[in-house]
């Protein structure tokens, strides 16, 4: 999925925007992934599946969100 939005945004935007992607898009692959699997593996069996993936989903994305200003502060 990576790949493809990166080569998406090398023919849109151009090398030099694809590149400024590299780096969020790495971090949020590490941090974000990371959280929905231990959110998820953590309420499975008391949820079941369904919630606990919705519930895995929203923690993912407050993840997203403080990952975002993390990276939007140090580049400031």
């Amino acid at each position: 999925m990576f790949t493809s939005t990166l080569v998406i945004a090398a023919h849109t935007a151009g090398h030099t925007f694809t590149r400024s992607l590299v780096t969020p898009l790495m971090v949020s692959a590490e941090v974000n992934v990371v959280i929905f699997a231990l959110a998820l593996r953590l309420t499975v069996m008391s949820w079941g599946l369904l919630e606990a993936s919705a519930a895995a989903y929203l923690v993912s994305l407050g993840s997203a969100a403080l990952t975002f200003y993390f990276l939007r502060w140090q580049h400031a």
